[in-house]
């Protein structure tokens, strides 16, 4: 699995706890069963994986894309697909961590707003708008904003609504449209601005 590894950090008490949190990310995504290493038993190609496993077994890849590393804050999203043999559609998961590099701390997407302020409800609304100008969306279709990571200049909600028809959609949100709302002491908030 291709996961992160964090390096540089000037303390190395802080540099080993960051890269355990992304260890434990990756790990929660992967089934207990697919932790061990994989065995040697041939892969055969096979339709919605690109490799199937012998019957009854899962192959799980992880793959990341790093959407910010600067001003003491790393974010990254975190992308699990797992293939049992027998299956028609692999599983697929998403998550982010967004991790303070000067203190270990991860971020909750509530983190990033000051308590006091409609954040989750001007989220979700935009996050609704945007993918109502895509796709076709009830309202009562209920959006997630819990799943993030951050990228320069925008918030991204990973996979905000749970319909399998809606599943592979991330919605990114302009840090501006949310500026007003933002922590002051959030490392980064300027990139919004």
């Amino acid at each position: 699995m291709a996961y992160p590894e964090i390096a540089g950090l000037s303390s190395s008490e802080l540099l080993a706890k960051v890269n355990r949190l992304i260890d434990e990310t990756v790990l929660a995504t992967v089934p207990e069963s697919c932790r061990a290493p994989r065995d040697s038993s041939p892969v055969r190609q096979g339709e919605g994986c690109s490799d199937l496993p012998d019957p009854g077994k899962t192959d799980v890849s992880v793959t990341y894309s790093v959407g910010l590393a600067k001003d003491g804050l790393l974010s990254v999203r975190l992308q699990r697909t797992a293939c049992t043999n027998p299956s028609l559609q692999p599983d697929d998961m998403v998550d982010g961590l967004t991790v303070n590099l000067m203190t270990g701390t991860v971020y909750q997407v509530a983190d990033l707003f000051r308590p006091d302020t409609p954040w989750k409800e001007t989220l979700t609304q935009a996050v609704r708008n945007k993918l109502s100008a895509t796709t076709k969306l009830g309202a009562n279709v209920p959006i997630s904003v819990r799943r993030f990571f951050l990228k320069e200049g925008a918030l991204v909600v990973l996979r905000p609504v749970s319909a399998r028809a809606f599943h592979a959609l991330d919605v990114e949100v302009p840090l501006k449209q949310l500026q007003p709302m933002l922590r002051a002491d959030l490392p980064g908030n300027s990139a919004g601005k």
